[in-house]
């Protein structure tokens, strides 16, 4: 009779353990690639599409995993466990990448008080993605030298995969404060320019960076933990931090970016933030202008047309001049010639000033070929009668 060769249960060894938690995920990530993939063939937008294919990888991470936990001889495969592991280290760079590029779209409305060096978001977005795209390819050769039996091999392989996880750690620190950023400033601008900003989308993008956050900052303080013959299970590993910790802040922020409105294409986001920087840039003169004291523009516009106006007035006769008036009229009678001078004026009395053109205008002159009527300061024919026979 053979003897029969001990196997080793390595799905066991690595945490995965709990059937009903895999198969729970694996139904959660059903419903998020159904909807995530409806919101892509509807709106077609580039973080949709980042977000579905990140909740495709994690859905085949789940499959795999209750693979696992339901057949003993998947569990006993070290490579099934492996590649495990390995599709599961591939999503959360699509989930990372998307807020980025949620970020990115941000940006455009606050570029005022964004600094040049990540403000072009064309640079910005390529060199996150190279980045980001060594961690990946670091974890997962980290990921596939596990199955070598050389200690030396399999140090290279932890030191490999905590250098991914902390390349993504330190992505996450810098959304998260570059997010934090755009919320001040964003708040900012909404006080200062007439365009409405919706203040709702940036807040909810700083909700999702913090969830992801949380997750990065446990397996950074766990990373350290060594396996040992007594306790093969670390702290990454073990289900009841594995899940709460790593998991659920992950299905936290897809449902927040689920949301309406958080999600817009970059060509919108690029014309409405250029309106924005216009906007903000007039308020900017306005404040500019009332602090020198200096008049607008636009009450400077209206003095000088209303000066020209009063100049074509005058010049088309329409408002008779103050000097218009005559000092002396010669009549005619059978006494003979007469002339009579007009009342003059005070000295110390002080001229009224004319009336505005804007405020009377004065009727225009009759096209008949009658003499204009005389003004009130001129002496009638009548007048000089009278006074010829009081003289008399």
């Amino acid at each position: 009779m053979a003897p029969t060769i001990p196997t080793i249960n390595y799905g066991y060894m690595a945490g995965i353990r709990s059937q009903p938690a895999a198969i729970t995920l694996m139904v959660v990530y059903v419903f998020l690639c159904a909807l995530f993939a409806r919101f892509s063939l509807k709106h077609r937008y580039y973080v949709y599409f980042t977000l579905a294919s990140f909740c495709n990888v994690r859905l085949t991470a789940f499959v795999l995993r209750t693979i696992v936990t339901s057949s003993q001889g998947a569990s006993e495969n070290q490579n099934m466990i492996i590649s495990t592991q390995a599709i599961y280290s591939l999503g959360f760079f699509s989930l990372l990448y998307g807020c980025y590029r949620l970020l990115l779209q941000r940006i455009n409305y606050v570029r005022p008080y964004i600094p040049k060096f990540y403000a072009n978001s064309h640079i910005t977005k390529w060199i996150l993605r190279f980045i980001m795209f060594v961690a990946v390819v670091v974890g997962v050769c980290g990921t596939s030298l596990m199955k070598s039996t050389d200690p030396d091999t399999k140090n290279l392989s932890q030191n490999l995969r905590n250098a991914s996880m902390l390349i993504f750690s330190s992505c996450t620190m810098m959304l998260v404060l570059l997010v934090m950023h755009v919320t001040w400033a964003t708040l900012d601008i909404r006080k200062r320019v007439f365009v409405p900003i919706q203040v709702g989308p940036v807040y909810t993008l700083l909700l999702a960076s913090l969830f992801l956050l949380v997750r990065q900052l446990f397996l950074v303080c766990t990373y350290k933990d060594v396996a040992t013959r007594t306790d093969p299970l670390t702290r990454q590993a073990t289900e009841a931090l594995f899940y709460p910790l790593v998991v659920l802040p992950e299905i936290i922020a897809l449902l927040l970016l689920a949301l309406p409105g958080v999600v817009e294409t970059d060509v919108q986001a690029e014309k409405e933030g250029q309106v924005v920087a216009e906007e903000f840039t007039r308020s900017l003169d306005r404040e500019r202008r009332s602090r020198s004291g200096t008049p607008g523009s636009r009450r400077g516009s209206r003095a000088t047309v209303g000066t020209e106006r009063d100049v074509e007035a005058a010049v088309k006769g329409e408002v008779a001049p103050v000097d218009e008036v005559h000092p002396m009229t010669e009549v005619v009678s059978d006494a003979g010639t007469v002339v009579v001078e007009a009342p003059k004026k005070d000295a110390t009395e002080t001229p009224a000033p004319p009336e505005p053109a804007h405020t009377s205008t004065a009727p225009e002159a009759p096209t008949s070929d009658a003499p204009p009527k005389r003004t009130s300061a001129t002496p009638s024919i009548s007048d000089a009668a009278t006074e010829l026979d009081n003289v008399d």
